[in-house]
Order: structure tokens, then C-alpha cells, then sequence
């Protein structure tokens, strides 16, 4: 009994890791921080810094000091974005279905653990488990590096006319959201490859 409950331990501490891993990747994508824009202000557009998302942009404009207004625009079909938002939209969505998918199966199958039910069939529940976890920590890793990518090789973006945005700002860097993002993705992933291989004990 003893190796059983080593096993369900391990997989606990993987269904520990993955909850949190999730909870930091839905935080990514709620907030706008993923590319960090400074804009250069003009009588048109007093503007002077601008968040990038994956589903909305927030610019931040200059006022009396300390204060700063806020404006966040959400992307709607009449705005053309760019293959390395457009894709990775759809891959944190597809992420996080896939961990959510994945935590249920966890809990079944360590219900049917304790149950005592057949050795077969509660390791290709964990291993299943464990290969939707490891998927969506890489769906989440390659969005991170696309949109670093698109930072370090400074990519614009096409914004509707009323968002008062140029097509690329004067300078831009990575922002908070893509290294919460990246540990999610490291976090989701280890919790995966630690659900994908149980130790069983030799005997029946």
C-alpha cells in the first residue's frame, strides 16, 4: 500500500503545481502587459506609453502628476492583428481548456486510485492526464516566445485610426505578462512530466 500512496502524493504535488500554474496563466491573459509601448506624444495624440495584450491594449496617458488616465481598447473584428497575437489568442485558450480537462481526469483518476481500482487503467489516466498538462504548458511557451520575438525584432502592429497608435512606437520592451506567462508555461510543464510517469510498484 505504502508505494500506492508515494504515487498519490507525487500526484497531488503535480495537481498543486498544474493549479497554480493555470491560476498564473489566466492571469497572463487578463492582463495587457506583454509588450510595453512608448509612444511618442504629438498634439493629436498625447499619449506616452501603451500596454499591448493578447485581447486588449491599454494607453496610459499624462496627466497632472502623480495621476495617470487609463484607456483600454479590446480588439473586435476590425482590428487586423498579426500572426503572433492571432495564434497565440487561440493557444492560451486551447492551454487552458486542455489543463482544466486535465485536472478533472487527475481527480477521477485519483479517486479510482484509492478505490483500488485496475494498476492499467489509473497509470494511463495519469499518463493522459500528464500529456494534456505538458501540451498546454507548450501551447503557453511558444506564445511566449513568439511575442518576445516580436519585441526584440521591434514587429508594429495596425491599429484602428481611433486608437490614436502609430504602427510601431518609438522604442518597446517585454512586459510582466510574458514572464508570468513563462512561468506558467515552466510550471504546467513540470507538473505534466511529473504526472507522465508514475513509479508503480512490480507487483501486481
Amino acid at each position: 500500500m505504502r508505494p500506492v500512496v508515494n504515487s498519490a502524493d507525487r500526484q497531488m504535488a503535480s495537481f498543486t503545481l498544474v493549479t497554480l500554474g493555470w491560476m498564473l496563466s489566466m492571469m497572463a491573459m487578463g492582463h495587457a502587459e506583454w509588450r510595453i509601448w512608448y509612444v511618442k506624444s504629438t498634439s493629436h495624440s498625447p499619449y506616452s506609453l501603451a500596454c499591448v495584450g493578447m485581447w486588449k491594449v491599454c494607453i496610459y496617458r499624462i496627466a497632472s502628476h502623480p495621476t495617470r488616465n487609463m484607456v483600454c481598447h479590446l480588439y473586435t473584428h476590425n482590428v487586423s492583428l498579426p500572426a503572433h497575437i492571432r495564434v497565440p489568442q487561440n493557444l492560451l485558450l486551447a492551454a487552458n481548456i486542455l489543463v482544466l480537462v486535465g485536472r478533472a481526469l487527475t481527480i477521477t483518476t485519483l479517486r479510482n486510485m484509492f478505490l483500488r481500482h485496475r494498476r492499467n487503467a489509473i497509470w494511463q489516466g495519469f499518463v493522459t492526464s500528464g500529456i494534456l498538462h505538458i501540451t498546454a504548458g507548450m501551447f503557453i511557451l511558444v506564445t511566449v516566445i513568439w511575442n518576445y520575438h516580436a519585441v526584440m525584432n521591434k514587429e508594429g502592429i495596425t491599429f484602428p485610426p481611433s486608437f490614436h497608435l502609430p504602427f510601431k512606437p518609438v522604442r518597446q520592451k517585454v512586459g510582466n505578462s510574458i514572464l508570468v506567462a513563462a512561468l506558467a508555461a515552466f510550471i504546467i510543464l513540470l507538473s505534466g512530466l511529473l504526472e507522465a510517469a508514475p513509479r508503480w510498484p512490480n507487483t501486481p
